[in-house]
């Protein structure tokens, strides 16, 4: 079909000149003689596919004015065709409209290739538009189900940050998406990995792990969907820690024309709970491993198995109608321990918890417990029943690493090499008593300092070249480097540094930590600047 163009002209024979000219080139030609008339046309039927308007029209509004009050109205292309060159005239039709602008003396050959260009840009404009409305469409489609939905949702972009929670979603939170800052999944759920080092949800060790965040990469990556998982956290609210299970499933989805992953959400722990209940219950008699224990309602011992008699040097009668607390935890018990469980078992509520007991030789042991409430028709705990088993081994394990840890920051304290940790950003997050010593510098003036004031203490001849080496470096993943270079202290005196720096790197291959050992050379009287990268 024909293309329709409005030709605005005041002149009668250049304008029947090129209604000739384009109606030879196929165009449908009809020619507006004023300003007035032009949008008195372009606006009535039919519509125009393009408008090919000159700008000095005589008496009565100019091109510029018409085209102005036309596209206000209309969506139509608008080539301005006019003997002005000078750059204000041509500044202000750009202003108008983004078609062209085309000098009346060109050839037909010029007017029409412009011509064709125009309808090439409002094309490419009306995809743009189209584009934008599909994906406002797709958009509000999503968030009408997400407000719908009585199962929690969330939408992960391609950083991995939650960008959108329904309500349901934000219940399961126990916060508002609007009160937090760029969080990751394991951020809005309350998954306390994400305090592990370093203090990024999906770059921790225990994410590599984590299914739900295996599970939203593979999406974000294959752009597939994965069905009903079930992902076990360990979640803290308002300073409380509890074991949570959510199960979920992923969607490849996209927003703004950006992919991203729309994840459901239910907590069914309570659902695990219940079948775990009735899990331990009926493999009570056959528990081998295990310690079971049930009491009556008064907590008095009703039964034990048998590897609760192995592990206490009790027999079952010794323990029968004895409170396991007052016979087991020794004439000193953790008092707070002691309420804490007390208080959750007389509201008849469940508890896990581990608890030094001793044996009836008096051996000291530690075990895991998980007392459950069990219920009559009406809801009236009748008994408890108290899986446990031993942990000693973990906990004597544990009290070593701690005393381990002990011993390396007394270690660290005490030697003479100076040592900074970094973050990703550079920024300094620790510093022992010999960094403090070499730089002169006070603890609270190294800690939180960053790459900008580390360069203003080094000296002018070397601050380039350690800084270009050492982003050129942490660009190639070295994992270390050795440089030299002249440091002023605090004191004002530049001494001669030599760093040693170990560099960690995430799974994307940016650095996340670096350990900086530092020491004062300036003994050695070195002649320049020196570095060294270290593979």
């Amino acid at each position: 079909m024909s293309k329709r163009l409005l030709l605005v002209e005041d002149d009668a024979i250049v304008g029947l000149a090129t209604q000739r000219m384009l109606g030879a080139t196929g165009f449908i030609v009809d020619v507006a003689n004023s300003g007035e008339r032009a949008v008195e046309m372009a606006l009535g039927e039919p519509g125009y596919d393009l408008v090919l308007m000159d700008i000095n029209l005589g008496r009565g509004i100019d091109g510029t004015e018409a085209a102005e009050r036309i596209i206000r109205e209309r969506d139509v292309p608008i080539l301005f065709l006019s003997s002005h060159t000078e750059p204000e005239v041509v500044e202000k039709t750009e202003r108008i409209s983004s078609y062209g602008y085309v000098v009346k003396s060109s050839t037909p050959t010029v007017l029409v290739a412009s011509i064709k260009m125009a309808f090439k840009l409002h094309a490419a404009k009306q995809s743009v538009i189209d584009a934008e409305r599909l994906i406002q469409h797709e958009r509000d489609n999503l968030e009408a189900i997400m407000a719908a939905s009585p199962v929690g949702m969330i939408v992960i972009n391609q950083d991995l940050v939650v960008i959108r929670a329904n309500g349901a979603a934000e219940q399961i939170s126990g916060q508002p998406l609007s009160a937090m800052q760029d969080p990751r999944c394991g951020d809005f759920l309350g998954c306390v990995q994400r305090f592990a080092k370093p203090r990024v949800c999906g770059h921790t060790e225990h994410c590599a792990i984590c299914t739900l965040n295996q599970d939203i990469i593979t999406t974000l990556n294959e752009r597939v969907t994965i069905a009903q998982q079930d992902a076990e956290f360990v979640v803290e609210h308002n300073g409380t820690r509890e074991a949570r299970v959510f199960r979920y499933s992923t969607a490849a989805v996209t927003i703004t024309g950006e992919p991203a992953v729309l994840v459901t959400l239910e907590d069914v722990t309570a659902i695990r709970a219940e079948a775990e209940r009735n899990r331990l219950l009926s493999t009570i008699a056959d528990s081998d491993s295990n310690v079971v224990i049930i009491t009556d309602a008064d907590r008095k011992t009703v039964w034990m198995n048998e590897a609760g008699v192995r592990l206490t040097g009790y027999a079952l009668e010794e323990v029968l109608g004895q409170n396991p607390g007052e016979l087991l935890q020794g004439e000193n018990p953790d008092q707070e321990l002691k309420v804490k469980l007390s208080d959750a078992l007389n509201a008849g509520k469940a508890i896990r918890t581990e608890i030094l007991n001793y044996t009836k030789d008096g051996r000291a042991y530690w075990i895991s417990m998980d007392i459950e409430p069990v219920r009559d028709e009406q809801g009236t705990v009748t008994h408890f029943v108290a899986i446990e088993y031993d942990v000693t081994e973990r906990r004597v394990f544990e009290q070593k690493l701690i005393s381990q840890d002990r011993r390396i920051q007394a270690i660290v304290d005490r030697t003479s090499d100076g040592i900074a940790i970094l973050n990703r950003d550079g920024v300094v997050e620790y510093v022992n008593p010999a960094y403090t010593r070499l730089t002169c510098y006070p603890p609270e003036e190294e800690l939180g300092s960053g790459p900008t004031a580390i360069f203003a203490s080094l000296h002018p001849d070397d601050a380039n070249m350690v800084f270009e080496n050492v982003y050129a470096a942490l660009r190639d993943q070295a994992s270390g480097m050795i440089y030299r270079y002249r440091f002023l202290t605090g004191e004002g005196r530049y001494i001669w540094r030599e760093d040693r720096v170990v560099c960690f790197y995430d799974q994307d291959g940016k650095v996340e930590q670096s350990y900086v050992f530092a020491r004062d050379i300036s003994d050695l009287r070195p002649q320049a600047a020196t570095f060294q990268t270290v593979n």
